[in-house]
């Protein structure tokens, strides 16, 4: 194992003391800059329109009614953002320390993952699963953001604590953004303390090397690691060579892993095949490309308030099983969620 491999998970260590309960998870620098600042724009909205009220204020009464109209929909924008915000960020109702606070009554299944699983903007194979698999307790431990490196030196330890008996593995979209782009890894970097220079492929490969291991030594847990799903859904594109990379070193490491409790899941391929039937190589040309996926994001954001399905927010553009050439929509996560159950029929 490499040098970065994390200490013994807390769960492990503390022997016969009391359980290790993960902390609940929270948002992070941007999101929480974000609300601080909506927050402030908001309490002082109202301060200044009650005092105004209350006559502490003077204003000639040519601006009153503009500044009260440019006022108010700037508090209203706030308001929106802190409830898309929310909505985006909260963690799950089930996530690893509702779990395991809640006394463990079910056998887990965990999914461990970034915002692919986090699934507050994306296709719910989590829930589909849990609707197949009723006898397992489905724990989410998915969070928007993170890459490999938050996973090894945190999540392992919370997916650790649950005792799984299954364990399904879906990271590393986030480093190879970082690795394509950059400027998409400044995120990560800021808000989970991750190293500069540290979003590499040699570190992926490190990364994932320690997680497969580190789940294999401290749990008893059936583990399924899954391929990178596509970046957008030209498959000749620029930024899925850097996913085909990535996932030729996923099937590396577990090749490497050795152990008959660790399966692929060839995620890619799942939905690779789907596209290749069901679309033309001109459709997913003309498809939303993932450098671009920050456009449809307050869109789809805005759907989702009233109540539009995912497949409906990808279609406009262009998308069969994505809804912002990033995140899956429901088809996409559909055919995650069969290859999953059918995993857990054969394990």
């Amino acid at each position: 194992m490499s040098s970065r491999t994390p200490r013994t998970p807390k769960s492990k260590a503390r022997g016969g003391g009391a359980p290790f309960i993960p902390p609940k998870q929270g948002i992070n620098g941007f999101e929480s800059a974000f609300r601080d600042y909506s927050m402030m724009f908001v309490s002082g909205f109202v301060a200044f329109a009650l005092a105004k009220i209350q006559g502490k204020i003077y204003l000639p009464e040519a601006f009153v009614l503009p500044l009260t109209i440019a006022c108010g929909c700037v508090a209203a924008f706030a308001l929106l953002g802190l409830y898309l915000l929310n909505r985006g960020t909260m963690p799950p109702s089930n996530d690893p320390h509702s779990y395991c606070a809640n006394g463990k009554k079910k056998p887990a299944l965990v999914f461990l993952g970034d915002s692919i699983t986090h699934q507050t903007l994306s296709g719910e194979f989590c829930k589909m699963v849990a609707k197949a698999k009723q006898e397992l307790a489905i724990v989410n431990c998915g969070q928007n953001s993170i890459a490999t490196d938050t996973v090894l030196n945190e999540r392992v330890d919370w997916v650790v604590a649950c005792d799984p008996k299954y364990v399904s593995v879906m990271i590393g979209t986030n480093d190879i953004k970082g690795i394509y782009k950059p400027e998409w890894a400044e995120g990560t970097i800021e808000n989970f303390s991750v190293k500069e220079g540290e979003i590499t492929f040699a570190t992926f490969r490190r990364n994932m090397t320690s997680i497969v291991a580190n789940l294999i030594k401290y749990t008893d847990a059936k583990i399924a690691i899954h391929t990178l799903p596509p970046m957008g859904e030209d498959l000749e594109c620029e930024a899925n060579t850097f996913i085909y990379k990535a996932n030729s070193i996923i099937k590396e490491v577990v090749d490497r892993a050795k152990s008959p409790r660790v399966t692929l899941i060839d995620t890619f391929g799942n939905l690779e095949r789907f596209l290749l039937e069901t679309t033309t190589k001109e459709q997913r040309e003309k498809g939303l490309k993932v450098d671009n996926f920050g456009d449809a994001k307050v869109s789809i954001a805005l759907k989702r308030l009233v109540g539009m399905g995912y497949d409906a927010c990808g279609k406009p553009f262009g998308l069969a099983i994505m809804c912002d050439a990033l995140h899956l929509n429901d088809t996409g996560a559909k055919i995650v969620a069969d290859a999953v159950v059918e995993w857990i029929g054969s394990s």
